[in-house]
Order: structure tokens, then C-alpha cells, then sequence
């Protein structure tokens, strides 16, 4: 426990009712003042912590996970049995932008696609910092931390400090009764009934995300989850962790009334202290991973560390989501045969050309990444015998009466696994006892 940063961080976190707090920054600008002092001071006591010759332990590491929505019943579940999906372009995209199609209009004819991956993934004392290509991870509402130890069983994959997994492919994994959630309050405020009830009785930060414009006072904003999440780790006793990207940790270095001050040595001990546990409870550590783990790697083939796509998970990720883009383009394409009255004929003829020119110009692996969800688009020639039997208005009709019946279908989907667990759980029941068997 750091007393001193758990007292800097109460003053920024009121009591608003039984378990939940609300974080009482006024404005962005006070928030990132608050943010630029935390840091400094975290590394601060970072040396400090090294220098009283204390260890870290099993009980001072903790997952956390930011998301866009909470998981019903608070449960970690596998995409396949949450209904998710995304969205991929138009095969006609070419055809309908030189057809005179906005940009919004192209975008809304998306098509739907189930999402598949069997794990979930966490950051170890903190939030996993955005990729290049994206601000997803702190750009999000709602944070979940909880206790490493809650997790430790067969479900754990890996233990990294950038990309720690669980393997929710044949059981879910329901958020630790310790864990405590940071949630933006508009997102709360819209929370439904049941939902609330669910986490009555469990510890949830709130922050407004509406009172933090950016320094030039316009309509964007500055992203406060990152440090909303620091304050809270704080006071809760901890010590935050950063991240350079989804690849490693990143040493900080500040000069404090001219004292340098590094978290250089800190983050040695804590990574020795995940390796040791990853070698207790998994066999593998994270400073040695396998050679044939290594062989794999097109690149970094000495960085620490078991990552998502060094795993067989990632590799079969790959081929269904791949496979799965090619079904439900070919179902697209089949209900406009449908309703357009294309010929049987010419259309075998235009789909076999369609997945020759797939095979011979992509390799599975673009279809692989969850943040890529590109496809092959038709050419134009064979894109005009459908294109041309409709109008732009009834084409983008028919596209959301597609996506509208295939969301039905996969939240269906969704609701019998629910059922299904349902009824599993119901059969352990001893009914002389009502003790669960396990």
C-alpha cells in the first residue's frame, strides 16, 4: 500500500452513495493537470518502493480490462456466444461510389458478419495504451479491475503484462466479486434496471466524460479513462502500469524538484514477479517462451512475452473469421439473386470469379486481424448485372433488410446459449440439498 499517492488520489474521488464514487476533476484541463502530477508522482513512488528494499507479491497484481458495454450477467463469454458481430464493405463498393453513392450512404450499406474469438484479454496493473492505428483502448467508457488471483485457474492462457488471456471457448468466466468498475455516467445513467441490480453491491467509480474538453475548447475531447484509471488504482493502494502500445511496458523518467526519479528497477521486479508466477502456474515463463514460439515470429523474435498471435488461438481465429466473411458475403449475394431475379446461372458463373479472384489476391491472414474486416470487392463488369437491375435507394433497402435479419439470427443465436447454460446450471441442481455440483 502507498499511503501517500492513496491520499493524493482521495481527493479527487467523492462518496456519492453505498459503493459508489464519482471522480470530482471539474474540467479537462484539470484533469490532465491531475493526470501529468500522477505520473510524476507514481514513478516517485515507484523508486521509492525499490529503495525500501519491499517486494511485490501474487496479491499486488490485478487485470484490467476496458470495454464499450458491461457483459450480461457479468460474465466473460466467448464472441461466438454474445451475439457480437461487425461490419465488412460492400462487394459493390467500387460500383456504387462511380454510381454517384455518398461516403455515408457506402458506409451504411456494411455488411453484418459474426466476430468469432475465444479469449479475453486484459492488461496487468493498468490500461494497454492505444496502437498506432487506433485510440480503442482508452477511448472506451468503462473499465473493469480485478484481482489477479481471482483468475488464476485452467482458463488462464498466459500471463504478460500487455496482453494477459483467458480462454472462455468452452466455459465463461464471470467477473471477480472484488472487481471494481469505472464507468462513464452518461453510459451508467443508461444502464438497464436489471443490469443495475446485478452490480448492486459492488464497487463502481463513475466519471463525466462531458466535462473534459480539450485544450482549444472545441467540440472533441481529451481521453480521461486512462487517467481515471490511475486515480483509481491509486487509491486503492497500487502502483499503475503503462504501456508502449500492446508490446511492452514503457519506462518513465521524470526530473521532480530537480531529483531524477526512473520506474527502471521497479518494472524489473515486477516482471521477474509475472515470470515467476507464469512459470508456477503454467509452466512458461515470460523471459524464456518457447523456441518454436519464437521460430514463428516474422519479426521481434527475441521480445518477452507469449502474445495473442503467437497462440493457436490467433491461427484459428483467423481461418473461421475468414471463413465466415466468405459465407456471409455469399449469402448477400444470394438474397439479391433472390429478390433481383438474377439467373441461376450467371450468378454461379460471377461467384465462382468472385472467389478465384479472393483466393489468388489475399491470403487468409488479412482477414484474420478483428480490426480488419476487409474483403474482395466484385469487379465492375460482373457488379453491373446486379447493380443494374435496381436502384441505388432499393439496393441500400435491401442491404439493412440483410443485416437487420442476420443481427436477429445471431442475437437469437445468443439467446438460446443463455438458455442453454440456464438449463445446464438448473440440471447440477440437487433438489433434495439445492447444492450445485461441481
Amino acid at each position: 500500500m502507498n499511503d501517500e499517492l492513496m491520499k493524493y488520489a482521495r481527493g479527487f474521488i467523492s462518496e456519492v452513495g453505498p459503493n459508489l464514487y464519482e471522480i470530482n476533476c471539474d474540467n479537462g484541463l484539470m484533469l490532465e493537470y491531475v493526470g501529468n502530477s500522477l505520473k510524476k508522482q507514481i514513478v516517485k513512488a515507484k523508486q521509492k518502493f525499490i529503495e525500501s528494499g519491499k517486494r511485490l507479491g501474487e496479491e499486488d497484481l490485478f487485470l484490467v480490462r476496458t470495454m464499450e458495454k458491461l457483459p450480461d450477467d457479468l460474465v466473460y463469454r466467448s464472441f461466438a456466444h454474445r451475439g457480437l458481430y461487425t461490419t465488412m464493405r460492400n462487394p459493390f463498393e467500387r460500383l456504387l461510389e462511380d454510381r454517384g453513392m455518398s461516403s455515408d450512404e457506402i458506409k451504411s450499406c456494411e455488411i453484418v458478419c459474426p466476430i468469432y474469438r475465444d479469449t479475453v484479454h486484459f492488461a496487468v496493473n493498468g490500461i494497454v495504451s492505444n496502437v498506432w492505428y487506433s485510440d480503442d483502448f482508452t477511448n472506451r467508457g468503462i473499465a473493469v479491475i480485478e484481482p489477479l488471483e481471482d483468475h488464476l485457474n485452467e482458463k488462464l492462457v498466459n500471463l504478460n503484462p500487455v496482453d494477459t488471456m483467458i480462454d472462455v471457448g468452452k466455459s465463461d468466466e464471470p467477473i471477480s466479486q472484488n472487481a471494481v468498475f469505472i464507468i462513464e455516467k452518461n453510459l451508467y445513467n443508461k444502464l438497464s434496471s436489471d443490469m443495475v441490480r446485478k452490480l448492486n453491491g459492488r464497487k463502481i467509480v463513475l466519471f463525466d466524460s462531458s466535462k473534459y474538453k480539450d485544450l482549444n475548447n472545441d467540440s472533441s475531447y481529451i481521453l480521461p479513462l486512462e487517467i481515471v484509471t490511475d486515480l483509481v488504482i491509486c487509491n486503492m493502494g497500487y502502483l499503475p502500469q503503462h504501456s508502449r502500445g500492446q508490446t511492452s511496458l514503457n519506462v518513465e523518467t521524470y526530473t521532480i524538484d530537480g531529483d531524477y526519479y526512473s520506474d527502471k528497477n521497479y518494472l524489473e521486479a515486477f516482471t521477474n514477479l509475472i515470470d515467476k508466477i507464469s512459470y508456477e502456474k503454467l509452466g512458461v515463463g515470460y523471459y524464456n517462451i518457447p523456441e518454436e514460439l519464437k521460430e514463428k515470429r516474422e519479426y521481434d523474435k527475441d521480445r518477452f512475452g507469449i502474445y495473442h498471435w503467437d497462440t493457436k488461438y490467433y491461427e484459428e481465429e483467423q481461418s473461421i473469421n475468414y471463413n465466415n466473411r466468405l459465407i456471409y458475403i455469399e449469402k448477400y449475394l444470394n438474397m439479391l439473386r433472390e429478390k433481383l431475379g438474377l439467373p441461376d446461372n450467371m450468378f454461379n458463373y460471377i461467384y465462382k470469379r468472385y472467389c478465384r479472384y479472393v483466393d489468388l489476391n489475399y491470403s487468409k491472414a488479412a482477414y484474420g486481424s478483428l480490426g480488419h474486416h476487409h474483403i474482395s470487392l466484385i469487379n465492375f463488369e460482373d457488379a453491373q448485372h446486379f447493380i443494374d437491375r435496381v436502384s441505388l435507394e432499393k439496393f441500400i433497402e435491401l442491404t439493412k433488410e440483410f443485416n437487420i435479419s442476420e443481427q436477429n439470427k445471431l442475437e437469437q443465436e445468443e439467446r438460446n446459449y443463455k438458455i442453454s447454460v440456464m438449463m445446464d446450471d438448473f440440471n447440477n441442481i440437487d433438489c433434495d440439498t439445492n447444492k450445485v455440483h461441481v
